[in-house]
């Protein structure tokens, strides 16, 4: 769905019109992550940190009611010695207040060990997520459940998020 600001016009109080704002596409959100392995539990507990910036590539396309677009997203997970940012490009489907999608990309990764050596590294990162809208238009917030997975299984988990579409 087009977001913008929504104006009425002079002649047309009763037409809302949508304007563009320059946020148009946007998405932010924010929740709780939690890690998959039990590894990852015990050295950093089982609730994280989470964040995801996206945005919308490609215009929405629509048949019989099924909309369908592609995003790029970049989140954050972290809590005390682990961090990582997946960078995904996800195709996604709407239909009513309902969406989901899945979507693949590289993860940075970073963490500080028992002895407190420091690794980076890059892995294979994928998500698939839904989620429902819980506001609608003109600036639709929703909350969204996410499974991250990537080559580094101890950073692999499910998000519970709640966000915000521009």
């Amino acid at each position: 769905a087009l977001s913008g600001a929504v104006v009425a016009s002079a002649k047309g109080a009763d037409k809302p019109q949508l304007i563009p704002t320059p946020l148009q596409g946007l998405t932010l959100q924010t929740g709780l992550f939690y890690p998959q392995t039990q590894t990852a539990k015990n050295f950093e507990g089982g609730r994280w940190f989470y964040a995801g910036l996206g945005w919308d590539t490609t215009p929405h396309l629509s048949l019989f009611g099924i909309g369908a677009n592609t995003e790029f997203d970049l989140d954050f997970i972290n809590k005390g010695s682990y961090t990582s940012v997946p960078i995904t490009l996800n195709a996604k489907l709407t239909g009513g207040k309902m969406f989901a999608g899945a979507g693949a990309g590289i993860a940075f990764i970073h963490r500080i060990d028992d002895t407190g050596a420091s690794f980076a590294e890059t892995a294979f990162g994928y998500k698939v997520f839904a989620g429902f809208n819980i506001v609608d238009a003109p600036f639709p917030v929703f909350v969204q459940g996410t499974y991250f997975g990537n080559s580094r299984q101890d950073l692999a988990g499910w998000t519970l998020s709640v966000g915000i579409r521009f």
